[in-house]
């Protein structure tokens, strides 16, 4: 599932042109985007399509929600409040260029698409005194499975414009809810670099070398006395 975020095009318009949205303004890469932060995403305002700074997560704050929201299962997203709503009218996506995954602690995996161009997240927002939105998730595909029981629902190019537009029926809506093929991914080892927020930089997308990953943990030394064993 993708906890953490990738955007690192060195150019904006590789990453929101494919979806006829233009950025205006100081942009910068992203390496290492988690929930909280604000996120350049795509949607629909007042009939076109734009580029919106919105923050990942849902909040207390919203009305008819208990707790903080990073993610939506897509199964259950028409079941209660706000994801009803949003799900019906107010939809967007998130440009990656690619996510990480944790299948064991301290191993990172970064997941890219093999196409060239940007995957499309598919997401839902509300708004309020700021917007904000969740990923909506699905079951995983096999790519994904051995890295998360959960994956992101990826929209195909064709659905991104009925995705946008509110007036799209639901269950046409319902109908792209479901996992991409298994092609459209590949993935390598990284550093635990990503595994710290703070951390947003173009090391933390650098593939881990074989000898690192071959590289076992040194046993701790034993000490010697009972005390140590307690």
């Amino acid at each position: 599932m993708p906890g953490r975020l990738i955007q690192d095009a060195t150019d904006a318009a590789a990453l929101f042109a494919p979806f006829g949205a233009d950025f205006a303004g100081d942009w910068a890469p992203r390496y290492n985007v988690g929930p909280g932060q604000s996120v350049h995403v795509v949607c629909l305002c007042e009939g076109r399509v734009a580029v919106q700074p919105m923050r990942w997560g849902i909040t207390a704050r919203q009305r008819g929600i208990g707790g903080s929201h990073k993610f939506c299962r897509s199964e259950s997203a028409r079941d209660k409040q706000p994801f009803r709503d949003a799900i019906s009218t107010q939809r967007c996506i998130v440009p990656v260029t690619g996510w990480y995954e944790w299948p064991a602690p301290k191993e990172v995996h970064c997941v890219r698409p093999v196409a060239p161009g940007p995957l499309a997240l598919a997401a839902i927002y509300v708004v309020g005194g700021e917007d904000m939105f969740v990923i909506l998730t699905c079951e995983p595909n096999n790519f994904v499975k051995p890295l998360h029981h959960r994956m992101g629902v990826f929209l195909e190019r064709a659905n991104w414009a009925p995705w946008l537009d509110p007036a799209t029926a639901p269950e046409a809506i319902d109908a792209m809810l479901g996992q991409c093929p298994d092609d459209w991914f590949a993935e390598y080892r990284v550093s635990a670099r990503a595994s710290r927020l703070r951390n947003d930089d173009a090391k933390c997308v650098e593939p881990l070398s074989e000898r690192a990953i071959k590289r076992k943990p040194r046993p701790k030394p034993y000490g010697g006395r009972l005390g140590n064993l307690r």
